[in-house]
């Protein structure tokens, strides 16, 4: 619901995207809306999400979403533990989406967008299993933990001519700790801006 268009663009896309390589993903955030408030909470087997979106005025608007699994209280049951994998922390996910628009006159448009999700795992590979024994680094407690946070602010203005033009400014955090018993260890951090 906090999606306006989706386009894949595997090799001829057009000058907007500049001079790359490879293809394109182009996801673009539908605005809030700016007449009634509005939004929904969906919760099913797996994960529970809600989206809230209000005017605060008559060319302003924002909206927040977000979702959260509830993997590790519904796994347990399902007996997927073996000798070779058991689960310390069962996996969960959440995320988060924010905006907020302002049509400050018919040819200009500010938005100010947050976006950001966190994953984890916690399991133990155990002495003496047949991972272990393939490939003994591995033995032990392993760990993952994923997660990022992202910022913009899009200002957008048409030109008499008819072009449309964006200044854009963000940053991004990506935070990434991943670990295999004792012998193997990836961790990171990285800025961009």
């Amino acid at each position: 619901d906090v999606v306006s268009h989706f386009n894949l663009y595997p090799a001829a896309f057009d000058a907007e995207f500049g001079d790359v390589l490879g293809g394109i993903i182009d996801v673009q955030q539908k605005q809030p809306r700016t007449d009634r408030t509005g939004g929904h909470i969906n919760i099913n087997t797996a994960l529970t999400d809600v989206l809230v979106e209000t005017p605060i005025t008559q060319d302003q608007g924002i909206s927040f979403s977000t979702r959260r699994s509830y993997l590790e209280l519904i796994l347990p049951h399902l007996g997927i533990d073996n000798d070779n994998f058991q689960f310390i922390q069962y996996p969960v996910y959440m995320d988060y989406q924010g905006k907020y628009v302002n049509y400050i006159n018919p040819d200009h448009t500010l938005n100010i967008i947050i976006n950001g999700a966190r994953d984890t795992l916690t399991f133990n590979i155990p002495e003496g299993s047949d991972n272990a024994l393939k490939q003994p680094e591995t033995m032990g407690i392993g760990d993952i933990k994923l997660g990022f946070d992202s910022q913009g602010i899009i200002w957008q203005w048409d030109t008499p001519l008819g072009h449309q033009n964006r200044l854009a400014l963000g940053k991004l955090v990506i935070n990434n700790q991943t670990s295999f018993g004792d012998g193997i260890l990836f961790q990171g951090k990285n800025t961009f801006t």
